[in-house]
C-alpha cells in the first residue's frame, strides 16, 4: 500500500468538512455484525438491512 503520509493541513481540513460520521459508523456497523453473523456468534437479526434503508 506504500508509505503512510499526513494530510496537510488543507487536506485535514477537507477531510473534516465532509466526512459522513454517521454513514461510516453504519457503515462499519453492518460490515462488523454481517462478518460476526457469519461466523456465527451474534444473530443475523442484528445486521442492519441495507435494502431496507437499515
Amino acid at each position: 500500500m506504500g508509505t503512510v503520509k499526513r494530510l496537510s493541513r488543507d487536506g485535514l481540513t477537507h477531510f473534516l468538512a465532509t466526512f459522513k460520521r454517521e454513514k461510516h459508523a453504519r457503515k462499519a456497523w453492518k460490515y462488523s455484525t454481517a462478518l460476526a453473523a457469519h461466523r456465527g456468534p451474534i444473530p443475523a437479526g442484528w445486521v442492519l438491512d441495507q435494502e431496507a434503508g437499515g
